[in-house]
């Protein structure tokens, strides 16, 4: 696992600017890049949780600080994954009214 920079992305989510990930899977099975990147979290004072939202079945990932337990960031972020349940709910009782 390494880290290369490239060019800044500037995106207005919650006014934070983000940034990219790529991972290169070639000959690698998930397992193995899961435990690279908690390792590679974890050198930088951080850790990684990984998770499936009972609802929707979408995978959560939080990344934390090691030693509060607090979230520093959540992919996708709380606010999106309401707004995507909400969707759902929207999608299923507008449905209902058409049948």
């Amino acid at each position: 696992m390494k880290t290369t920079s490239g060019a800044p992305v500037i995106r207005n989510e919650d006014g934070a600017l983000t940034g990219w990930v790529y991972v290169d899977m070639a000959g690698r099975d998930i397992g193995s890049y899961v435990v690279d990147a908690k390792k590679a979290v974890e050198e930088a004072g951080a850790k990684l949780e990984f998770s499936i939202d009972q609802d929707s079945g979408k995978t959560i990932v939080k990344v934390m600080d090691s030693a509060t337990n607090e979230v520093i960031r959540q992919i996708p972020s709380e606010e999106l994954v309401t707004l995507a349940k909400n969707m759902t709910k929207m999608e299923g009782m507008l449905i209902s009214q058409k049948a």
